[in-house]
């Protein structure tokens, strides 16, 4: 019995072959390296989005301690001069800058906040609404032209008062601060996982 010769596969159909193989694994880690530089953008996205978010956050709070020491500064002047004409200015600018004030504290609770931050934000604005009443009863001594009994409310109470609103705020810009950092750790964790993902499937490429 004559057995046939074993059929042999052509060489060009070896190679079709290798480079369809060689080009499938070539699409693979090509998206595979795009995903990981997909990755990269998200967290620099990220990243950009939270610290912009936490400037902003800095920014108001930082309005909000500079109104508040500007409130005691008109007080003062309005004790302390003894033109009428100037302190009745000192009075428009004293209810300015309580408006200024409300508005941008508005603005801060609108925006996303921690539950340490919003605790934080609703004692300010309790200690608002008692520094508040305290410079209203100084005003009300500065017009009834008992200015030293206004002079000491102010020393006594007013001021005082206001330092421990500062003292909040102060707190609201070191949760900021200490948020800032733990993002941009989280981010850079992040980032480093991404980019030796990149680099390594970049390398097999």
């Amino acid at each position: 019995m004559i057995q046939g010769k074993p059929a042999i596969l052509p060489n060009s159909n070896s190679k079709y072959v290798m480079v369809f193989g060689f080009g499938a694994v070539l699409a693979l880690m090509s998206g595979m390296v795009l995903i990981g530089l997909t990755q990269l953008s998200a967290v620099n996205q990220r990243l950009e989005t939270i610290v912009n978010e936490l400037n902003v956050k800095t920014g108001l709070v930082v309005t909000l301690r500079q109104v508040a020491r500007e409130r005691s500064l008109v007080l003062h002047r309005m004790i302390i001069t003894e033109d009428p004409f100037e302190r009745e200015e000192a009075f428009h600018e004293l209810n300015r800058l309580g408006a200024e004030f409300v508005r941008v504290r508005a603005s801060l609770e609108a925006m996303r906040l921690s539950e340490v931050e919003k605790n934080t934000l609703e004692r300010l604005r309790g200690l608002t609404k008692v520094g508040g009443t305290i410079q209203n009863e100084v005003v009300d001594l500065v017009f009834s032209g008992k200015l030293t009994q206004a002079n000491e409310y102010l020393l006594k109470k007013s001021i005082p008062a206001q330092n421990i609103t500062l003292s909040q705020l102060d707190q609201i810009l070191l949760l900021q601060r200490q948020a800032t950092e733990r993002t941009v750790r989280e981010a850079e964790q992040a980032y480093g996982l991404a980019y030796l993902f990149t680099g390594t499937l970049g390398s097999s490429v």
